[in-house]
């Protein structure tokens, strides 16, 4: 599923809610919660109250290991919906959210949520388009990082950045803005090779690196790159 359709998906799920919770409750949703950069949207281990839909920003999905060691698993932003697997199979969290820049995020509680899956067949229907389209997202995640090398992982996820990122309201760009650390987590490399990759790409001219955004400047050459295509 192409992310476009993906935003669909999750816009008329998020619809579909919005008008349940307001025919169940007789109120209307409330607005969306701000978080601040750091903040957890829910921990790990936690139960379950509901589901989150991202308004704006990024928030880091990351996992605690065995060994104690913090492993991101993916990084999601607007039209995207988090916490939704835990609910539907009754587990605590088995991930913690955090935001990794200031978020906007609306709540939906568990019983609006489980009701309208339960009742609605449509809503089913695109419960599982999402579900589905998560799991291939996690199985190109995981043959990315086992068959490339680290150029092709790096400048694969920084299309795959600038495809899902808005136009900055404060910046007026599209610039990409995320913490490298987070960056080089979600490729499973250390800061230190992210930034001597960056700085090759640069010197290339095919990114501007600074120490608060990256511009892509040359999306072709960094396609090449990410071996995407010949």
């Amino acid at each position: 599923m192409t992310r476009e359709k993906t935003d669909i998906t999750a816009q008329e799920l998020f619809s579909k809610l919005t008008a349940t919770y307001a025919e169940l409750t007789d109120t209307l949703l409330q607005q969306a919660k701000k978080y601040k950069k750091g903040s957890y949207i829910f921990e790990q281990g936690q139960v379950p109250r509901g589901v989150y839909y991202i308004k704006s920003g990024w928030v880091k999905i990351s996992k605690i290991g065995a060994d104690g060691n913090e492993k991101v698993l993916r990084l999601v932003t607007k039209n995207q919906f988090i916490g939704y697997l835990s609910l539907i199979k009754r587990w605590n969290f088995q991930s913690s959210a955090v935001a990794i820049e200031d978020c906007e995020v609306y709540f939906i509680p568990k019983q609006i949520f489980l009701e309208l899956l339960a009742k609605d067949n449509d809503f089913a229907s695109l419960v599982v388009e999402m579900l589905a389209d998560e799991l291939a997202e996690t199985e190109n995640h995981i043959n990315t990082l086992l068959s490339r090398n680290v150029q092709e992982r790096l400048t694969n996820l920084l299309l795959g950045l600038e495809q899902t990122s808005d136009r900055n309201v404060e910046f007026d760009d599209s610039f990409i803005r995320l913490p490298k650390k987070e960056l080089a987590s979600i490729i499973n490399i250390t800061p230190e090779t992210l930034s001597r990759h960056l700085t090759a790409l640069d010197e290339d001219g095919l990114i501007e690196n600074t120490k608060n955004h990256i511009e892509l400047l040359d999306r072709n050459g960094l396609l090449k790159k990410s071996n995407l295509r010949d």
